[in-house]
Formats: structure tokens, sequence, C-alpha cells
């Protein structure tokens, strides 16, 4: 006579690897709900900071450190010998750069980047565009924001200024301040408001923190911890025959 009994018949070694993977999904269920957290009071703060007027930058709060979406106001002189040509920046499907030129605060000798907005790239690598930077004192308006970081990828011993003649892979000031000597007042970039002169295209978006996304992932990271869980226990708990 046969029957059927109730065994739990996962081993410790599948045991270990369910804990193990169970952890790992779980923890990035909770990491991701986390960076959603970050996400929503980045993003209040951004919408705050932008009905706020802006902070005049002047020679004596050149050792501060401004926050990011800060709006600022500075007068100073552009260094045109110094213009960056930030590659690879697409706008509207054509290839072209970002113009980067660094702006001396009146009445100090530190720097502060400014992102001037969007050029085309000529029919050659080889013929550049053509800046025209102010030469007298100019004010201008914008908002702080993080330089263009490093792309994914590249390899750690190419410099961002490896091509020459001015055109940078992404910015990476404390590079440009130990090649040059200067002292950029922090590390971060104005992007020049659209009103302002001496500008070229440019029309920032506002910062999306993309909430939505890391709600995503942190479900999609929780089901495969409830997945991991489920398999776990309906292998261990299924019925097999035994006899009596």
């Amino acid at each position: 006579m046969s029957g059927k009994k109730s065994l739990f018949q996962v081993g410790i070694l599948g045991s270990l690897l369910a804990v193990v993977f169970f952890s790992v999904f779980t923890g990035l269920s909770w990491w991701q709900y986390q960076r959603s957290q970050e996400k929503i009071t980045l993003q209040a703060e951004y919408e705050r900071l932008q009905t706020l007027p802006p902070v005049q930058i002047n020679a004596m709060q050149t050792g501060l450190s401004f926050k990011r979406f800060v709006k600022v106001k500075v007068r100073g002189k552009f260094l045109p010998e110094a213009d960056i040509l930030l590659d690879n920046v697409i706008v509207n499907g054509r290839a072209g750069y970002h113009v980067i030129t660094p702006l001396r605060i009146s009445d100090t000798g530190h720097l502060m980047m400014v992102n001037r907005g969007w050029v085309p790239a000529g029919k050659s690598r080889e013929i550049l565009p053509h800046i025209e930077t102010p030469l007298t004192e100019v004010e201008i308006s914008g908002r702080i924001d993080r330089p263009r970081s490093k792309p994914v990828g590249l390899s750690d011993d190419i410099a961002p200024d490896s091509e020459g003649r001015g055109v940078w892979l992404y910015l990476d000031i404390p590079y440009y301040m130990k090649k040059t000597g200067d002292q950029v007042v922090q590390n971060s970039i104005i992007l020049l408001d659209g009103d302002s002169g001496h500008g070229y295209a440019r029309d920032w978006p506002g910062y999306d923190a993309k909430v939505g996304m890391h709600i995503g992932y942190t479900i999609h990271w929780a089901a495969f911890a409830l997945a991991t869980l489920a398999i776990y226990l309906w292998f261990g708990f299924r019925s097999k025959d035994e006899d009596e």
C-alpha cells in the first residue's frame, strides 16, 4: 500500500542558495526604494529653488559651495583663450559641442565654469566651430549644475582633453585646475540662462527625477525575491510517494 507524505526536501546547499538569492534581490529592491525617496526629495528641492531669486556671486563668496540647481548671477570676464568644446553632444539628431568658457569673477582670481550652450559640428572633425567670446566684463545668470561625467567604459589613462585643440570628452574640473593652475570655485558648472547674452543654442531641460523608473525597479527586484521564496517553498514542501 502506498500513500503521499509531505516532506521538506531541500538540502543545506539549496537552502543556502535560496537565502543568498532572496537576500540579494531584497537588498536590491530596498536600495531602489531608497533611491526613489532620494529622487523625490531632490525633485522637490529643485522645484523649490526655481522659485527663489538668483544668488549674486561676488569676490566675498568664492569660498562658498553653491548647491545644485541654485540660480545665480555673477559678474566677471570670460577667458576666450580657455574655451572648451565638450564633444559628442547631440541636439535634434545633429552632432555638436557644448561651449564651456571659464569666467574670472570680478575682483578675484577665482573662476567659475560656464556652459554657454550648443554649437553644431562642422562637416569635418578637423574644422572646429568659431566661438565668439566677449572680452569686456559681463554679468551673466544661470543655474548651478554638475559637469558632464566621464563616459562609462572610458579608460582611466585617457585624459579628458586627449584629443587636444580644446576639444574635451568630458569636463574634469580638478584635472583642469591641475593643468592650468587656476582656482575654480567649486566642482560644478553654470548653465547659462536662455535670456543671458553671449551664449549659443540652449534650452536646458528641467530636472526629471525619474521616480517611476526606481519604483519599477523596486517592484522588479521584490518580485524576484518573492519568486525565489515561492520556488524554495514549493520544492521544499512538495509531496512525494512513499511506501507505508
